[in-house]
């Protein structure tokens, strides 16, 4: 069994995020060609060493992109868990 334990230097980088619409990916989250997502590119590290490079789909009404500082979507799970600020179309 998988036991979830984040070691006290364990740090997530957000390089980059970036609005999207790209038809691959839209069908893959459901949504419509006049949608759009955010793509969130991230690196995982502990005690200075990168362990994992991911990047994030999310549709866009799950995203408040008035946040200018990166630091902001480090931990996606944890703003869904506190509620993101959505809007719904």
């Amino acid at each position: 069994m998988w036991k979830s334990s984040k070691p006290k230097d364990d740090k997530v980088t957000v390089l980059s995020i970036e609005r999207g619409n790209d038809l691959k990916y839209l069908e893959k989250l459901g949504l419509r060609g006049d949608q759009f997502y955010y793509k969130i590119e991230r690196v995982r590290e502990t005690n200075g060493v990168t362990y994992i490079y991911h990047n994030s789909y999310i549709p866009e009404q799950y995203i408040n992109a008035n946040y200018p500082n990166l630091e902001y979507y480090s931990s996606i799970y944890t703003r869904f868990q506190i509620g993101l600020p959505h809007s719904h179309e």
